[in-house]
């Protein structure tokens, strides 16, 4: 249960020694921070500072995540390609350029060929960071500018964008698989096999659902100001983490469950009100963050999920993945505050002042 009067529920986090604060301590001061964030009038300085840190954060999670599934281009030329084509969630923007790379090139000398294969694979690279650029972006703009419920429907059409025109994985059954559509055959990670293809798309269902009702839940909390039991959906970072997480023991599709998962987790936090995405400590530079991480990625893969509420501990990894989670939002948080006291001293927080100095 939450703890009185804050909504902290203990069964959601672990202590790592990675972080020297309780887990408490960094719930309360990272909803200090979001309450602060919310504070921030829409047309000031600070507003305009928050926008231009809430893209950094959108280009640093897309490429994160690409990095995790050895996907995409470094972290400078992701950024440069998604500003290029304004992928970033906004106005409308065109679609990244057609796969024009997949074309086969024939009677070719070997040093063209050699040209052309190189070619072809800086192509695939350039479109693992576009693509996964506009899956969020479509993702975005139904879950957060929108708010609609998460549905099966917008998980699939989000993937077929993320993976679309990139070399596709071949099925147990020797066909490609599709872009957008569940897997057909069995998955393994090691010597762990995932729930069969039957049951996939009532798995993902179920999910959704339970998602949706929680998150509704706590919005409707918020509307009023009440406090909601983190158990039951009050706590962004630990309902996010629990949705990515089981998301990604499903293992839904051939390939690309972890980045989706990471679609999700980041859509679930915008959608609560937080106003930037997650790198998951990665951007930090915090290497036993990335290693937490990493840990709760393999332990999804192997054991299948937590399966139950957020409290489910499931062997403890998807409250490591909510600790990532809400370490990374206190951090993430407390640098834009930095970066506002120093730009436009006059605009920080007085609250901030007090307890930050």
């Amino acid at each position: 249960m939450g703890s009185a009067g804050t909504g902290f529920c203990a069964s959601d986090y672990l202590s790592v020694p990675w972080e020297p604060d309780p887990p408490e301590l960094v719930w309360t001061q990272a909803q200090l921070l979001l309450r602060e964030l919310r504070r921030i009038p829409p047309a000031s300085r600070a507003a305009h500072l928050l926008a231009q840190h809430a893209a950094r954060a959108t280009i640093a999670s897309i490429y994160f995540s690409n990095h995790i599934d050895d996907k995409g281009p470094s972290l400078a030329e992701s950024e440069k390609l998604i500003r290029e084509e304004q992928l970033l969630p906004g106005p409308e923007a065109p679609p990244p350029d057609g796969a024009a790379a997949d074309a086969p090139v024939a009677d070719a000398p070997a040093a063209a060929t050699q040209h052309a294969d190189a070619s072809a694979a800086a192509a695939v690279v350039r479109r693992e960071v576009l693509q996964h650029a506009a899956a969020w972006r479509h993702l975005h703009r139904h879950a957060v500018t929108d708010r609609r419920p998460l549905t099966e429907a917008v998980v699939l059409e989000t993937h077929r964008i993320l993976v679309s025109g990139l070399p596709p994985t071949i099925e147990d059954d020797g066909q490609p698989a599709a872009a957008g559509a569940y897997r057909r055959g069995a998955v393994y990670a090691g010597y762990h096999r995932f729930p069969p293809a039957t049951v996939v798309q009532s798995a993902v269902r179920d999910l959704l659902h339970e998602y949706n009702t929680r998150a509704a839940a706590a919005a409707a909390a918020a509307s009023t100001g009440a406090i909601v039991d983190a158990e039951h959906g009050g706590d962004p970072f630990a309902l996010a983490a629990w949705l990515s997480y089981n998301f990604d023991a499903v293992h839904p599709f051939v390939d690309g469950n972890g980045r989706m998962s990471r679609l999700l987790l980041n859509a679930a936090l915008l959608a609560a009100g937080v106003p930037f995405c997650s790198a998951l400590g990665f951007a930090s530079g915090h290497r036993q963050a990335k290693k937490q991480y990493l840990q709760c990625v393999r332990h999804a893969d192997e054991r299948g999920g937590g399966g139950g509420g957020s409290g489910d501990d499931g062997g403890g990894a998807p409250r490591l993945l909510a600790t990532v989670v809400l370490c990374g939002f206190r951090d993430a948080a407390a640098s834009y505050f930095e970066a506002l006291r120093m730009s436009y001293p006059g605009e920080y927080p007085e609250t901030l002042k007090r307890l930050y100095g």
